[in-house]
């Protein structure tokens, strides 16, 4: 097909009046323009996109189809960066639609193609004739000259270019990023392209100040140090004392993103002290001080400081999120204070600030740069707010209906809501309970709240599984208090049981975590008791403090290189096996599905801590298991019967076990891996379809692995030829038509695994 059959095509495709014909069509535009070739495509079919995109006919699928492709990539279609001016022109009318999905594709495109343009960012870029042309298209889309000055036709009621303004306003930075870095070149276009800008962001239409708000955060990041000062910091000022709260909110959110650009400041000791004692000093020798960038980021931080107390909680809200940004170049003064207004927000009256205030207390935490800090101008309104949870929870010390505890019943309490109050209450509990699995990761939150935070925690399946995912931003106790480590995780081992089997099977992804914390911690407890009675008694009392029944919270940590203690290991491999029976009992095969996605790692736990043995009773387990008769009642629970699902699950136990990478030594032993090959060809032969398409599809992730160099015997060939090869060609004639598929799928990976070893 040549290039005129192509666009013949593609003109009769964009007149179908089948929307769906023309819209495929238009999603050809690219492969229409390389079929034609480059000259051909600049000199035709642009054209012709360019009388399409002015008369603006077609559905605004299709024109959004277009904004889409004609971007930076389409370039080597139409000649290359020398055609940008070609796309930009295209690309106009399409700019200046009032469909927002149409504008914003359009805006997208042409930034890219700014970005294009031959020669931008050189030195002499301003004597070039695509910088001319680069300031008549952006003062033909904006409607403002570079001298600030309006371009657009007057004498209207209604503003022809506000569609346009707001498009110009995105296009800005991308422009004043082709001028040159250097602060003396082409200082005068800077200035005026800044002036311009200005006179957008004072616009009479609130969208298109918003708008302007938006980009204030990208243009500042081109714009020097100088530039800022002179023109853009006005336009700060300006926009965060707007009578819209859109365009408040929006140039908080170009603040934080500007001061997150600064040199970070870190607080000295000094620092702190002066905070400390309330004293207003000066920084004890931070590399900014006094540098352009500290006084920026000074006038910057107060504008922010300003909208932390906003009358608009809209704005507000932007200043909670961009609150980690702000907060890394701030001096000392400067911190202290953004983290008072931080306290003050966590118990805003709007329950979307304090909700978006206590998901960000952690990452703000890390850019406060001070734990010290932080303890003293935070922490102390977080732990007000931990208590008030769990006294209206009713683990707290008044209860959930006692006095003042806010219970469902008492002033505040959950009556008081309606459903959607109810809802937004538990959702910002919910949040400020993971928060205090998040500072406890940085050892920032008292040890006797944390303990009764978690053990609330427990009681609401859904937090119950969120807290899980976080368990193990805990180990940081495993220093500073591993008694309270030890007590969070021997309470978490009734969520083996739990009711909820989404519970049931985040905790089994936990489960080596929780067993080696608390094998650590009784195993240094042994240690000091031992060291106690070595000592003659004298350090009784600190022995007793680390038994983690007794005194759980502030337990020194154990030394390094403290052995295991064997009494400990296997006790705490006593609990372990209990757990794992129950999650290979479990009646619902989800959760039992989700324990042999974690069995790989419960094994490399087993053997890290007792070697063969303990590997070899959990795959014994395994066995006995399959080994049960079907209908018989299960052990330790007569209310249920073998059946062929709990086959399906260990079969499917076993193929991750024999295809874990790297395998533990306990299967260096063919003996011990010829058992468990044999169990699946036998299962293979078992009556039930569904065992027998578990087990051949065990079997050929076997294969795979031996002749793939991995898992339990990896480079058995002989084994793969003898013995799986032949069954799983069997099963390629089963009578299910299921099984056969599956073993044809797994005949086809084996075949494919062995020529890519030869």
């Amino acid at each position: 097909m040549d290039g005129d059959e192509a666009l013949a095509l593609f003109k009769d495709g964009l007149e179908s009046t089948d929307r769906m014909v023309a819209l495929e069509t238009a999603q050809r535009l690219g492969l229409v323009a390389k079929v034609m070739g480059p000259n051909a495509a600049r000199t035709v079919l642009l054209p012709y996109m360019e009388k399409l995109c002015t008369d603006q006919n077609l559905e605004d699928e299709v024109l959004c189809v277009f904004s889409e492709t004609m971007d930076a990539n389409f370039l080597p279609s139409v000649g290359g960066p020398a055609t940008c001016f070609n796309l930009l022109k295209v690309l106009l009318p399409l700019a200046t639609m009032t469909e927002t999905a149409v504008r914003s594709r359009a805006v997208k495109s042409l930034v890219s193609l700014v970005k294009s343009v031959s020669g931008a960012g050189e030195p002499g870029f301003g004597q070039t004739e695509e910088w001319q042309a680069l300031k008549a298209f952006l003062v033909n889309l904006s409607g403002v000259n570079l001298d600030g000055s309006e371009g657009a036709e007057e004498g209207k009621k209604e503003d022809p270019w506000f569609p346009s303004k707001l498009s110009a306003c995105a296009l800005y930075p991308a422009v004043y990023g082709c001028l040159p870095k250097d602060q003396k070149s082409m200082a005068e276009d800077k200035a005026l392209l800044l002036e311009a800008f200005t006179a957008l962001a004072d616009d009479e239409m609130p969208m298109v100040r918003a708008t302007a708000a938006t980009s204030l955060g990208l243009l500042a990041e081109s714009a020097s140090l100088e530039s800022f000062k002179a023109y853009l910091l006005p336009v700060f000022k300006m926009v965060s004392e707007d009578r819209s709260d859109v365009v408040r909110m929006r140039g908080v959110a170009a603040n934080a993103n500007f001061l997150e650009t600064l040199p970070p400041v870190a607080l000295s000791e000094a620092d702190l002290k002066n905070l400390k004692d309330g004293e207003e000093g000066e920084l004890a020798g931070g590399e900014v001080v006094g540098s352009p960038e500290a006084e920026l980021a000074s006038e910057a931080t107060s504008l922010f400081l300003k909208a932390c107390v906003d009358p608009s909680w809209r704005v507000r809200l932007s200043a909670v999120k961009g609150l980690s940004k702000a907060l890394k170049p701030a001096d000392a003064k400067a911190k202290g204070a953004m983290l008072e207004v931080f306290s003050d927000l966590l118990e805003d009256e709007e329950r979307e600030v304090k909700l978006e205030a206590t998901k960000v207390t952690s990452s703000v935490f890390v850019s406060g740069s001070s734990k010290e800090l932080f303890e003293l101008l935070v922490l102390p309104t977080i732990t007000e707010a931990f208590d008030t949870m769990l006294a209206n929870a009713g683990t707290g010390p008044e209860g959930a209906n006692g006095p003042g505890g806010g219970g469902a019943g008492g002033p505040g309490g959950m009556n008081d809501l309606d459903p959607a109050g109810m809802a937004g209450k538990q959702e910002l509990q919910q949040a400020q309970a993971l928060v205090a699995m998040e500072l406890a990761a940085f050892d920032a939150i008292p040890h006797p709240t944390l303990v009764a935070v978690v053990q609330h925690m427990f009681e609401d399946p859904s937090l119950c599984i969120k807290m899980l995912d976080k368990f193990e931003l805990l180990a940081k106790l495993k220093e500073s208090d591993p008694g309270a480590l030890s007590q969070i995780c021997m309470d978490s081992l009734s969520l083996g049981v739990h009711e909820d089997w989404r519970v049931r099977a985040a905790f089994t992804a936990k489960l080596a975590f929780i067993f080696e914390q608390i094998i650590s911690v009784e195993s240094s407890a042994a240690a000091a008791e031992k060291r106690a009675a070595e000592e003659g008694g004298s350090n009784s009392a600190q022995a007793a403090a680390v038994t983690p029944k007794k005194e759980p919270q502030g337990a020194p940590a154990p030394p390094p290189g403290t052995p295991l203690d064997k009494d400990a290991v296997e006790r705490a491999w006593t609990a372990f096996k209990s757990v794992v029976a129950g999650a290979l009992w479990d009646v619902v095969a989800e959760a039992r599905s989700h324990f042999v996605d974690c069995l790989p790692a419960l094994i490399t736990w087993a053997d890290k801590i007792g070697g063969d043995k303990y590997v070899k009773q959990l795959v014994q387990m395994l066995l006995d298991q399959y080994k049960c008769e079907s209908g018989v009642p299960i052990p330790n629970h007569p209310d249920r019967k073998m059946s062929y699902l709990y086959k399906t699950s260990v079969l499917a136990g076993l193929q991750s076990v024999l295809t874990m990478a790297p395998a533990p030594g306990y299967f260096g032993t063919p003996s011990n891996v010829t058992e468990l090959v044999e169990l699946l060809l036998g299962a293979c032969k078992d009556p039930t379809p569904n065992v027998r398409l578990v087990a051949g599809r065990a079997v050929g992730a076997y294969a795979v692995a031996c002749v793939g160099g991995y898992g339990a015997s990896p480079g058995a060939v002989q084994t793969v030829e003898m013995s799986l090869i032949p069954t799983l060609q069997t099963l390629t004639s089963d009578g299910d038509a299921d099984v056969k598929y599956v073993a044809q799928v797994a005949m086809t990976q084996v075949n494919e695994a062995m020529n890519s070893a030869s």
